[in-house]
């Protein structure tokens, strides 16, 4: 006996590719991407992808991502588009290939936030056909966090020379020295004196 959940799973698991892509209205190629009711950011990138149905040589397509009601112009994401039949390009879909083109669209920190739409325009054939989206407002990457540097602020830097003199760096055995230099005379001194008297 099959279960209701999994006739439904099967059922969702093949409407996928249907419900991914948005034919166009003059029937010329499928949109893959953006995907319908997509939702993207600011200062990102807006993925577009295409495959051509059939010959194109008549085919003159543009691309452009138009904003609903938003107080920002139109941008040129592709004028003319790729439409050229490069067997590098390609995508097998239903054991059939097909030629395939792709544009990732820098959206501009400054694109307000809202809805759009991305038009795909067929000039040879006069028609349009849009995939709505909706781009959310830029978000500045967080800057890091500074580095502590261990160590004391007095130290002389990496680029910076240190200059002492040597009479304002005594050593530390130079007082010793001169107080054994004047030990030894007194020394001298008291064995004279006392060799005197005995004399």
């Amino acid at each position: 006996m099959v279960h209701i959940p999994a006739i439904t799973a099967v059922l969702l698991a093949f409407s996928l590719p249907v419900f991914a892509q948005v034919q166009a209205v003059s029937e010329e190629f499928n949109i893959t991407s953006p995907l319908q009711s997509g939702i993207y950011v600011a200062g990102r990138k807006l993925p577009v992808t295409y495959y051509l149905l059939r010959e194109s040589s008549s085919l003159k397509l543009n691309i452009y991502l138009v904003p609903i009601n938003l107080n920002y112009p139109t941008a040129v994401i592709a004028q003319p588009a790729d439409v050229s039949e490069d067997p590098s390009n390609t995508v097998t879909i239903h054991n059939k290939t097909y030629g395939q083109h792709s544009y990732n669209y820098d959206i501009p920190p400054i694109a307000p936030s809202g809805p759009y739409k991305v038009v795909f325009q067929s000039v040879n054939t006069h028609t349009n056909t849009s995939v709505d989206i909706t781009i959310r407002p830029y978000v500045s990457p967080t800057p890091e966090a500074p580095t502590q540097t261990i160590g004391s602020s007095a130290s002389p830097s990496a680029g910076s020379k240190l200059n002492i003199s040597p009479s304002s760096n005594p050593t530390n055995n130079a007082a010793p020295a001169s107080t054994e230099y004047k030990l030894s005379v007194a020394l001298i001194c008291i064995g004279a004196l006392f060799i005197t008297t005995l004399m």
